[in-house]
């Protein structure tokens, strides 16, 4: 079932950037709770309702939500839809002003009067009624329908509908504009990987990351990739024998001017690519597709 944090979201003017800034939540995980491919834990989606000050069961598009409003002259209580709230601003019996509304949709158990009364049936009562009061009310609807039906103002709704839709397709085309260039970002980083054949120490992958040497080598170790055998670091057993790594050997004079040579990790291109993989996985970006930095 579709939800509604893209609808949401635009109603209240918000870019997907500005909207996850908002919520201190990934742009790239808030476009996913959108287009559903990704499900919101219990307390992000409540998280969510708090911030667009709606119900849950609305936000994830379980039911519509209702308002129940009063006529101040007759009392009688009606059943109306939110996104008409501002539409509907007078009874059909009456013609007096609604006051404050009350949202009922919201899991609690409330008896009421209910008169969600369609214009049809509006019209259908007023011909059944003979009295004085009901030709007032068939004037009125008679009068709401020359309206409905003059040529202004039928150009006019096709002005406002054309206009809604342009609005929103400017707002799709911003935001299919930014998953875009997040996506280019993210294949730069790859393209780096792909354009760059020669072996590489961890010492510069973790230059890519904003880590050090020794902080990014806790970090593979945490990642399950590596672990330390003495005073190296060696792939799991999972991951050796597959051409993800080579050994390269630093050369250094000590203080007493001997010379040395002590083996280094070395990662291939295909090794690159699997920390690449895995990091992202777990939500791990290099510097130039991580959206704070850029």
């Amino acid at each position: 079932m579709k939800n509604r944090l893209r609808e949401v979201r635009y109603r209240t003017n918000l870019t997907l950037s500005s909207a996850s800034r908002l919520l201190g939540i990934n742009s790239d995980t808030l476009a996913k709770y959108e287009r559903g491919e990704r499900e919101p834990r219990l307390e992000t989606w409540q998280k969510l309702a708090n911030f667009w000050e709606v119900s849950v069961p609305y936000l994830q598009g379980l039911d519509q939500e209702w308002y129940q409003a009063e006529c101040l002259e007759c009392g009688k209580v009606f059943r109306i839809l939110s996104k008409e709230a501002d539409e509907v601003n007078c009874c059909p019996f009456c013609k007096k002003f609604y006051f404050s509304s009350t949202v009922v949709n919201n899991g609690a158990k409330k008896e009421l009067q209910d008169y969600a009364l369609t214009i049809d049936m509006a019209k259908q009562l007023c011909l059944l009624s003979r009295t004085k009061k009901g030709k007032e009310y068939r004037e009125y609807l008679i009068e709401i329908e020359k309206k409905w039906n003059d040529p202004q103002n039928i150009v006019q709704r096709a002005v406002d509908i054309l206009h809604s839709e342009n609005l929103q397709l400017k707002l799709e085309n911003k935001s299919l504009s930014r998953q875009l260039e997040e996506s280019n970002k993210k294949a730069s980083y790859l393209d780096v990987i792909l354009g760059t054949t020669d072996a590489m120490l961890t010492t510069q992958i973790a230059m890519d990351y904003g880590y050090s040497a020794r902080e990014f080598n806790k970090l593979l170790h945490r990642m399950k990739i590596q672990h330390k055998v003495n005073g190296q670091w060696i792939l799991y057993k999972a991951y050796m024998g597959k051409k993800y790594t080579t050994t390269k050997m630093y050369s250094y004079t000590d203080k007493h001017g001997k010379d040395h040579a002590k083996p280094l990790t070395a990662w291939t291109q295909k090794g690159r690519r699997l920390i690449c993989d895995v990091l992202k996985v777990n939500d791990v970006l290099p510097l130039i597709e991580r959206e704070d930095i850029a």
